[in-house]
């Protein structure tokens, strides 16, 4: 059977369509809920020029709306109008097989070291909230030398293997819908006190922590709007199953802002605005702490109440682990998609083991860095998936069975494009001028490139092949 068939099956009939308020908002909310304890907002550097707060803040409320109007709404609408899957429409754009190892085992990749990464967020935001409250001491989070390698401490890697366990466990028996359910009552509520957390922080002005030498300044590269393009890159490739679950285009577009732009400004705005009091001030970094960057995470540690700061940063860390279940099943779906029970189980217990080898050593790059990387190379996959829905052979009955060389070109060339333009950001800082962060870029050149290579001629010829 071919996959637009197997994909048709998999879609929801016209009576289980639901508008985007209990389709889109909980499962993009959700996302932008713990967007801010997610990244590092600032950076450290000795003799750096004070950053706008303004000049933050709209690279933000640009890639949200950019990013769900681009990366969502357009493979949304293809996916309403189609009732297909991601996979399925990936098909039409690189060819069964293209879509397969693209689609499939990278994205799986892609959702695998975000299975790790929110491991690493919610366990080090869980032990910080035992610190606020006094029962560890900072000294326990730190690395530990393991010959020539810095690996997390014992604490820390006993809680991490706990949350893999949990999490891998409850894939395992099929807790996904219980998941969601629970999260529909969770993100509302985490938005409001993230809010409450960040003004009540913004409010008290002066930090509360010792004042020293080090001067703060933006992040390199822009690492807020970067690494929310990137998060909304990977999670926009579900958007075509949103499409065909909502009730007309007029949800969508409302999903879209309010479930989508508007709670990502917002969150960003409130981390913003908490941390520029600390942002104005010079001071060092209290030992224990890695030199990381000033963080949403670090203020609510030390301008909060002890109890306060404890009860928030405990309940943070225990909800990241609904993001660690979401990238564990997205893992699971694509890597052992068409795959027996047995081999569906190995693939979750050996995902659950490589995520917990990734937090293992101490991690060399930022959260954020992680993010916008995968951003550069997921966000061009989007590109040239709607670069082929413009086409007439965007609804053909059969994609080509094959790799089709035309799409796979273009998400290489949109990769590269993206990745060469963060390097260069890095090697030449000054230089790197621009709103919109890298992934953008490979977003349009995969589009640009499909658009001028894959012509209706061409597109015959390849699914002609295809199917003989």
């Amino acid at each position: 059977m071919h996959a637009t068939r197997e994909a048709a099956q998999e879609s929801d009939p016209p009576a289980a369509r639901k508008g985007w308020l209990f389709s889109i908002a909980p499962a993009y909310l959700g996302l932008f809920v713990w967007l801010a304890f997610f990244d590092e907002v600032w950076s450290f550097s000795a003799g750096a020029v004070q950053p706008r707060l303004t000049d933050g803040i709209l690279d933000v409320v640009l890639a949200a709306f950019v990013g769900a109007g681009l990366l969502f709404l357009g493979l949304a609408f293809w996916g309403s109008k189609t009732g297909l899957s991601e996979q399925a429409l990936a098909a039409r754009t690189f060819g069964a097989r293209g879509a397969r190892v693209l689609t499939g085992i990278g994205l799986g990749l892609a959702h695998l070291s975000i299975y790790a990464l929110a491991i690493g967020f919610a366990v080090e935001t869980t032990l910080l909230g035992f610190v606020a409250c006094g029962l560890i001491a900072h000294q326990q989070l730190g690395a530990v030398a393991l010959g020539p390698l810095l690996v997390r401490s014992p604490v820390f890697l006993t809680t991490a293997a706990f949350w893999v366990f949990i999490t891998a466990t409850a894939e395992s028996m099929g807790l996904a819908g219980v998941i969601a359910a629970l999260m529909r009552v969770y993100a509302p509520t985490a938005l409001v006190v993230i809010t409450a957390v960040g003004g009540w922080i913004a409010l008290q002005g002066k930090p509360n922590f010792e004042v020293e030498t080090a001067a703060v300044t933006n992040s390199a590269n822009g690492s807020f709007a970067r690494m929310l393009y990137g998060l909304l890159a990977v999670a926009a490739m579900t958007a075509p199953r949103w499409g065909a679950r909502a009730k007309s285009r007029r949800d969508l577009n409302l999903g879209a802002f309010f479930g989508i732009a508007l709670p990502a400004i917002w969150v960003a705005m409130v981390a913003l605005f908490a941390v520029l009091p600390s942002a104005r001030q010079e001071f060092s970094i209290p030992p224990g702490l890695p030199p990381a960057g000033l963080s949403f995470r670090f203020v609510i540690l030390h301008q909060l109440n002890p109890l306060v700061a404890s009860v928030t940063l405990l309940a943070l860390g225990l909800a990241a682990v609904a993001p660690a279940y979401f990238a564990c099943h997205e893992y699971t779906e694509r890597i052992a998609a068409d795959g027996s029970p047995r081999v569906r189980k190995l693939a979750i217990w050996g995902g659950a083991g490589a995520a917990f080898l990734m937090v293992v050593p101490r991690p060399w790059l930022s959260l954020g860095d992680v993010a916008g990387l995968l951003g550069e190379l997921v966000a061009p996959l989007i590109g040239a998936m709607l670069a082929a829905s413009l086409g007439w052979w965007a609804d053909s009955d059969e994609p080509p069975r094959t790799t089709n060389a035309a799409g796979v070109t273009a998400w290489l060339a949109g990769s590269l494009a993206g990745l060469a333009l963060d390097g260069f950001a890095r090697i030449f800082p000054g230089l790197a001028a621009g709103a919109f962060p890298p992934a953008f870029y490979g977003f349009t050149t995969a589009f640009v490139v499909l658009r001028m290579m894959w012509r209706p001629s061409r597109l015959g010829k390849a699914n002609a092949s295809g199917h003989n």
